[in-house]
């Protein structure tokens, strides 16, 4: 039987706890480089952000209205509470996306179908989570 059904009230608790783009600190003009332990945001050549995978504790797929167009965002909640987002138009989004779906198996590789529509709404939605049920 699937677990999954019994954690949704638990899960759109946990969604909404979880910081907006108003404290979480976005990167802008980055690029997203991925490695074997982790993802690394660069600047000019200059990382600004290393992230190992296991300190990857939930990460919320969102998207912000830009009048005109959508931006798909994820935001990344690490084990020390810190939050970084990063967004589809980052060099590297693509395959970022390819390697957490192969990365973490519980990563819910439905989730373009609950973000991108409707339009113009945020359609928060929870897409992984490491927390470890008791």
């Amino acid at each position: 039987m699937n677990a999954l059904p019994t954690l949704q009230p638990v899960v759109a608790w946990l969604t909404k706890l979880i910081p907006s783009k108003k404290t979480a600190h976005v990167f802008e003009d980055c690029h997203i480089v991925t490695t074997r332990a982790g993802f690394q945001l660069v600047k000019e050549k200059v990382v600004l952000e290393s992230v190992a995978w296991p300190g990857i504790q939930i990460i919320v797929a969102h998207k912000r209205d830009l009048i005109t167009t959508d931006l798909v965002c994820f935001e990344i909640v690490l084990d020390d509470g810190s939050v970084i987002e990063v967004n589809e138009e980052m060099d590297g989004f693509e395959k970022f996306l390819t390697v957490l779906e192969r990365t973490f198996a519980s990563f819910d590789r439905n989730w373009p179908d609950k973000v991108l529509l409707p339009a113009f709404a945020p359609n928060r939605t929870m897409i992984y989570t490491g927390i470890k049920s008791t």
